[in-house]
């Protein structure tokens, strides 16, 4: 059998390009599922909630630095070889940069590929309180496979990158100079739970599209994530390919002519199948989708992994289509499930832990 290559993110084809503008709708917040291989995620219920935003990137071409600006934040980058580095931010509020900056992405992006560290710097608050900002990031490119996105469209080769940023704030009195953490302490004020803030960004990058199809953000504040605010932006394939970007226009071309002519549902997956699995926000069950790309022979079965089966499908010919199922999870309670599907003689298992 020959093995498609998995999904990757490069510079040349998703870098930030200055003079870019675009704009993203702000959606409903969805959950994210499952990590891994040949995923699916479904957003085709997904809603806008009526609110765009306009992006656009700013900076001279000449030089590595540059900034993604909309209509409440400026981040601050700079490319350095293959390395992207958020070195600030501002708001209407708030100025910072940062001295120790934050590894963004490390080109290219592959699954599995990862990246952490600490960072720190100080701003500014309404341009009169000095404060020192330092935490924790890591991000990962934790999965991939095919999204459908609000608009219906089916994008495959698509890769998920997750990050977790933990912030430190400390404002600086009148008597006092803001003080210095090193990385051992602010490793020490995260295990113990002294941090402001943990952000949850999730990104989804498409082959043949320069900036993420969807984004969701999900900010926790403090350390039992009681107060927490949750945001997700859709940026359609049709508003990318308004864009000048040879890079990708290249991909988008070449991905047509292999799809016999259309650019829906461009580009396969090797067995033409994916799957998630989503569970419920009362606890009480999950939810299993898996896509067809192609006519194939499936069953599928769920058990506890003591052996107490939940779930049966016979073997059964499906066309080409999203299916879905659910598990009730009565009985269950905290424990792990075995989830396998056989699709045309290749077996997929899945050890799912319920919370």
């Amino acid at each position: 059998m020959v093995a498609k290559a998995q999904p990757c993110i490069n510079s040349e084809a998703n870098a930030a390009k200055v003079g870019d503008r675009y704009t993203v709708s702000q959606i409903a917040y969805t959950n994210a599922g499952r990590k891994g291989e040949n995923v699916l995620w479904n957003m085709s219920g997904v809603k806008e909630t009526g609110n765009s935003h306009k992006i656009r990137c700013i900076g001279a071409r000449d030089t590595a630095k540059f900034a993604v600006v909309n209509d409440k934040t400026t981040l601050v980058y700079e490319q350095h070889g293959d390395t992207l580095l958020q070195t600030g931010y501002r708001t209407r509020l708030t100025s910072a940069t940062f001295d120790k900056p934050i590894v963004q992405l490390r080109y290219p992006v592959h699954y599995g590929d990862s990246v952490s560290g600490v960072y720190s710097g100080s701003g500014i608050y309404s341009n009169s309180i000095r404060f020192g900002e330092y935490g924790w990031y890591a991000s990962k490119a934790d999965s991939y496979g095919t999204l459908i996105t609000p608009d219906g469209d089916t994008l495959r080769n698509v890769l998920r990158i997750q990050s977790h940023r933990y912030v430190i704030n400390r404002f600086q009195s009148v008597a006092d100079s803001l003080p210095v953490f090193t990385p051992d302490s602010i490793s020490h004020y995260i295990q113990t739970g002294k941090y402001v803030q943990k952000v949850t960004t999730t990104q989804w990058y498409a082959e043949g599209y320069r900036y993420p199809v969807v984004t969701t953000v999900l900010t926790n504040v403090g350390i039992d994530g009681g107060n927490s605010m949750a945001a997700a932006y859709y940026c359609p394939p049709s508003e990318q390919q308004t864009l000048s970007d040879e890079e990708n226009e290249t991909v988008r071309h070449r991905q047509k002519i292999h799809s016999g002519g259309s650019e829906q549902g461009i580009g396969t997956t090797n067995s033409g199948f994916g799957y998630n699995v989503y569970a419920y926000d009362d606890g009480t069950g999950i939810k299993v989708e898996y896509t067809l790309l192609r006519a194939a022979t499936v069953s599928a079965t769920v058990a506890t992994v003591g052996g107490i089966s939940l779930y049966s499908m016979p073997q059964r010919k499906q066309e080409a289509n999203v299916y879905s199922f659910d598990i009730k999870a009565d009985g269950i309670g905290k424990s792990a499930i075995l989830l396998n599907f056989f699709v045309d003689g290749k077996v997929y298992q899945e050890k799912i832990v319920l919370k």
